[in-house]
């Protein structure tokens, strides 16, 4: 939100500390949490796909998001999901 390399007028940091904010209160947007079962699985997931630590937290997007029966994220690094095959990735940097 305050990359200008991302976006043509990025957010100064309070304003985007403010819209985080908004977010994190509104009561119509689901939010998701990763559970100890989260935990365990992005484990699993790690060492079935030979992920090192650097790559763990990626694993644990991945467990969170099949716990809470998501398949699809937005995200700019599509390359880092490719080993999860129940994932779909869409880059919304990329033109389409």
């Amino acid at each position: 939100m305050t990359n200008p390399l991302k976006l043509t007028r990025p957010y100064k940091a309070d304003e985007a500390a403010e819209i985080c904010h908004l977010y994190i209160k509104s009561k119509n947007i689901k939010k998701i949490v990763s559970t100890e079962q989260s935990y365990y699985e992005a484990l699993r997931l790690a060492s079935q796909v030979g992920m090192t630590a650097r790559k763990i937290f990626d694993c644990l997007l991945t467990a969170t998001a099949l716990e809470n029966s998501v398949d699809t994220i937005y995200t700019e690094n599509t390359k880092d999901f490719e080993p999860f095959k129940s994932i779909k990735t869409i880059n919304p940097f990329l033109e389409k």
